[in-house]
């Protein structure tokens, strides 16, 4: 798939009155994702990301409130998500009701209705996408110093030169001779997400020629690479072979997906019932580029589901989880296994249904022969599967987990997309013309004059009657001899 979106793949065509303000504002919620600078306000603690947000939230919710949007059953999801958490907090731990519920409710609807209200058709999201590419591939000559001199330049200077506090330096060991870069995020991991939710939108997504889509693929994954984490590499590792795997299920089937989802889940029933472990926790013990790591996150598994086997509906807010003494840290590198113990099962089937309806309906949609459209599409349901699958391996919270929502809610538009009827049958470059068969192919009309119509046949003719001579004929008066 190779229709381009735009005026030139990678640089942003000029974009109409109405969508400038909405272009504007995306950009500004990305910026705000990457400035790693945090301070307390009244005993709370915020981030550009989260001022932004609350600085848009009244727009946001003006249009949402105004009709401009069709709201469907995963805004309501997302909504009845919240408030589980909310109840979840105020049951398990009240004194942490407030700030923890206002960080959370703003990160997860403020960053879904960013996305839902600010791209509002393709060439919304191409532009979002052009600008999340470039701030990548900006990332890189930090994160590779990162990577090979240990030193996070970016957080170092907001420590060391502001009045603002940042996160805290990772202190991993190398893995595969390289640091784990964590550029301006809380962890090396939350930075290989951000690659990877990157990659496929618009190395497939934007439709570049070939030598830019190869460049692109580079430096993104490059990015990815950088941050030496199982996780994001793995997804991004995923994403290319179902790549493939779609395009030869479209070429027999007018639902691929299906074939591909039925597929998928055979496998992984399979796998299952063949391994002594839950079978994503097999596959991620197994490719993890640190044995020690995928241990403690088998003892996690381990572990987490038993706890949620005994706090099923509110599981346990902020409180302790039981787990043996030599796990000392609470952490859990398992976002759906954190959403049923932290807040219960019906909060993990909320989020869940959300995020597997959007995919489910926005890939139902016929969306006729537009494969600038379909590319986009593609790009972003592949984006959404390796989150799925990357979020089975890490926590996601703060600017990562706004800019999963604000990911999620930036491909809604697609629900009601129309096809451009113009790229059904696009034209060949240097074709000849074809004359045209319905008349003569050589005529002395000039070229802009259409040609006279041709004079409707006259029906044939009867055949004449014979003539009737006289000597044939036998006068009455004569009489016979």
């Amino acid at each position: 798939m190779t229709a381009s979106v735009g005026a030139s793949p990678l640089l942003s065509a000029a974009p109409a009155a109405g969508s400038a303000g909405r272009r504007a504002c995306a950009r500004l919620v990305l910026v705000s994702l990457v400035v790693p600078v945090a301070f307390e306000i009244a005993g709370f603690r915020l981030t550009p990301s989260l001022l932004v947000l609350i600085a848009l939230y009244p727009m946001l919710l003006m249009r949402v409130l105004s009709g401009r949007l069709r709201l469907g059953l995963v805004d309501l999801l997302f909504v009845l998500y919240v408030g589980w958490l909310s109840l979840s907090m105020l049951v398990n731990t009240p004194g942490r009701f407030v700030a923890y519920t206002g960080q959370q409710g703003l990160a997860i609807l403020g960053g879904y209705m960013a996305g839902r209200v600010l791209v509002r058709d393709r060439a919304d999201f191409a532009a979002l996408l052009r600008f999340l590419f470039w701030i990548v591939a900006l990332s890189l000559p930090f994160a590779l110093i990162e990577a090979l001199a240990d030193r996070p330049l970016i957080i170092e200077l907001v420590r060391d030169h502001t009045p603002f506090s940042t996160f805290v330096e990772n202190d991993y060991e190398p893995r595969l001779g390289l640091y784990r870069a964590q550029w301006v995020f809380a962890h090396p991991i939350h930075y290989g997400v951000f690659a990877m939710l990157a990659f496929a939108p618009v190395v497939v997504g934007l439709g570049l020629a070939p030598v830019l889509r190869g460049l692109a693929a580079v430096l993104i994954g490059a990015a990815c690479l950088l941050s030496v984490s199982s996780g994001p590499l793995l997804a991004l590792m995923f994403q290319g072979p179902l790549f493939l795997w779609h395009r030869l299920a479209a070429r027999r089937s007018a639902r691929p997906w299906r074939e591909i989802g039925l597929s998928l889940g055979g496998l992984y029933l399979l796998l299952d019932l063949l391994s002594t472990k839950n079978a994503l926790v097999a596959i991620s013990t197994r490719l993890a580029l640190d044995s020690s790591t995928a241990s403690y996150r088998e003892q996690i598994w381990r572990y987490g589901s038993a706890q949620v086997a005994r706090t099923p509906w509110l599981g346990v807010g902020d409180n302790y989880w039981a787990r043996p003494h030599w796990m000392v840290s609470a952490s859990i590198d398992n976002f759906w296994l954190l959403l049923a113990i932290v807040h219960g099962l019906p909060a993990l089937v909320f989020f869940g249904t959300a995020l597997g309806l959007s995919l489910v309906r926005i890939n139902r949609r016929e969306l006729g022969p537009d494969p600038a459209l379909q590319a986009l599409r593609l790009g972003w349901t592949l984006a959404m599967l390796g989150c799925v699958l990357v979020a089975g391996t890490v926590a996601l919270w703060g600017e990562i987990l706004i800019f999963v929502m604000l990911m999620l809610g930036a491909g809604q538009w697609m629900l009601n997309a129309q096809p451009d009827q113009g790229a059904a049958t696009p034209a060949t470059p240097n074709a000849a013309p074809q004359p045209d068969r319905a008349g003569p192919v050589f005529t002395r009309f000039p070229a802009a004059a259409p040609p006279a119509p041709r004079p409707a046949r006259r029906p044939p003719a009867l055949p004449a009657p014979r003539p009737v001579l006289a000597r044939n004929i036998r006068p009455l008066w004569r009489r016979q001899p």
